[in-house]
């Protein structure tokens, strides 16, 4: 359903006018199917009771599926986020200023605090000063970010410009309900020759 034809039967309904809603009503039938031959057939008031709840219920359902979606894409974004970054070493992560600022990420519904985990700390910032930051920040052509045990740093004009975060607060069963998490994994240190076992152990003739 088009959202200007939402928008039109809204109106009409606030307005209270039957004869106008009917209309809308006849114009979203391809959209909302045997739900508007019954709606058509009641009195005045009734039907603008109705249809007020007819369009309380479809804006219910796409503010649920524009939510879902866009934690869907909060999700791709974070994955995004830790393929990006230089594998953890040394006590750091480098990170890509662009993934870790991105809308989908800063601005998921419903998340207040994002975790950046390694095999040895993990670091909790809140979501909003990133999204704060982000017009101010994005813009900056040295912008760096890079994550180490003492938190989450940002770096640009040559790193004279910082910013440090780290949400220190103990973290709530509802904070952990309303956390993003990304882990960054050192690099895989295969040792000499240890690929020949490998093999081995795909043609079975080794377990």
């Amino acid at each position: 359903m088009p959202r200007s034809a939402l928008r039109a039967l809204e109106l009409a309904v606030r307005h209270q006018e039957p004869e106008q809603v009917r209309e809308e009503l006849t114009r979203l039938t391809p959209d909302l199917g045997g739900q508007v031959r019954p709606l058509l057939a009641l009195a005045d008031e009734a039907l603008l009771t109705e249809a007020r709840r007819l369009t309380k219920t479809i804006r219910a359902r796409r503010r649920a599926r524009d939510q879902a979606e866009a934690l869907r894409r909060a999700d791709a974004q974070v994955e995004r986020l830790r393929s990006t970054a230089s594998p953890y070493r040394d006590g750091v992560t480098v990170l890509g200023p662009a993934d870790l600022l991105h809308q989908d990420l800063v601005r998921a519904p419903g998340m207040r605090l994002l975790e950046l985990s390694t095999p040895d700390f993990e670091v909790v910032v809140l979501l909003d000063i990133l999204r704060r930051a982000r017009p101010l920040l994005l813009p900056k052509p040295d912008l760096t970010a890079f994550l180490d045990a003492e938190g989450l740093h940002l770096r640009w004009n040559l790193g004279r410009g910082g910013l440090d975060l780290r949400y220190d607060r103990a973290l709530t069963h509802e904070d952990r309900q309303r956390m993003l998490a990304v882990t960054f994994e050192p690099p895989v240190v295969r040792r000499p020759g240890a690929w020949l076992g490998d093999i081995l152990t795909d043609f079975g003739w080794v377990s």
